[in-house]
């Protein structure tokens, strides 16, 4: 594998196996044992930063950057989420994705871990159902992982 800058960011080139690898099992790692997860906020969510960081989310607002960056981000596990309020109509040819309707936006994630406890509790956060924590997955709880 190769790491080389050009002027859009950092570029990986060769075979990223082994680091993709790495990052499943990092993401995995954050899932089972209620490590702070990585959200990416599209403009217009930064006002939920707060409320996020005390359900146990690190949450950065997104660059303005086309959404396939932000879509590479989380199907490569670099992120866990991504919250935009645009429907992604163009996901369709993104088959490892699945975006989450909210209220006033979509949560991306990947499709395999759409359904984790993580997730759900994230979304009623954000919808403001409780107000209360994220509540993180119980040790043991593994999301479904397909190849």
């Amino acid at each position: 594998m190769t790491l080389a800058r050009d002027p859009a960011g950092w570029r990986l080139g060769g075979s990223t196996v082994l680091l993709d690898l790495e990052r499943e099992v990092h993401q995995l790692h954050r899932l089972l044992r209620g490590s702070e997860l990585r959200l990416e906020l599209a403009p217009g969510f930064e006002g939920l930063l707060p409320r996020l960081a005390s359900s146990g989310w690190i949450a950065v607002p997104a660059e303005t950057a086309p959404q396939e960056r932000s879509w590479r981000l989380v199907e490569s596990r670099v992120i866990d989420g991504w919250l935009t309020k645009h429907q992604p109509a163009a996901m369709g040819e993104w088959d490892g994705l699945a975006a989450c309707e909210l209220q006033g936006g979509f949560l991306v994630v990947r499709r395999e871990l759409a359904d984790h406890p993580v997730f759900s509790a994230l979304r009623s956060t954000l919808l403001g159902s409780s107000g209360s924590k994220v509540e993180k997955s119980p040790s043991g709880c593994a999301p479904a992982v397909r190849r």
